[in-house]
């Protein structure tokens, strides 16, 4: 057995915390969502209408991520009362989810609300996959 030696250092294990992979965030929406031109407005495809409750509001808080990269929205973070006029998802289904969604990783809540940590989406996609393909199971 060979050993490959490479030099690595503290500093390789920097990143950009605001950084976002758009190619990452674009391949997670497209089964889920699209955003219109200028308004910014999420719209929501048959795919998310067969997600379960807490993939619906991840997708939300990822296209929510995309509206702000796009420089449609100002800030990223929303309130429940936002998710559930824009989703249309009612407080005693979104408030479990959001619970879900915190606890596993996936969301966090700061002044602003709630969203998608930069670090999160590859973790969201895999748990996106997940919900839609033991759907099609």
């Amino acid at each position: 057995m060979t050993w490959e030696v490479s030099c690595v250092s503290l500093e390789d294990l920097l990143v950009d915390p605001h950084a976002i992979d758009r190619e990452l965030l674009a391949t997670v929406l497209k089964p889920f969502v699209f955003v219109e031109k200028g308004t910014g407005t999420i719209r929501f495809t048959p795919g998310w209408h067969r997600l379960p409750a807490a993939g619906k509001v991840l997708a939300y808080l990822l296209a929510r991520k995309a509206v702000v990269a796009l420089g449609l929205a100002g800030k990223e973070g929303v309130v429940p009362k936002q998710i559930e006029r824009d989703a249309g998802i009612k407080g005693g289904t979104l408030r479990p989810a959001l619970k879900k969604l915190c606890g596993e990783g996936l969301a966090d809540r700061d002044a602003d609300g709630y969203k998608v940590p930069n670090h999160a989406v590859e973790l969201a996609k895999t748990m996106l996959e997940r919900a839609s393909g033991e759907l099609h199971a």
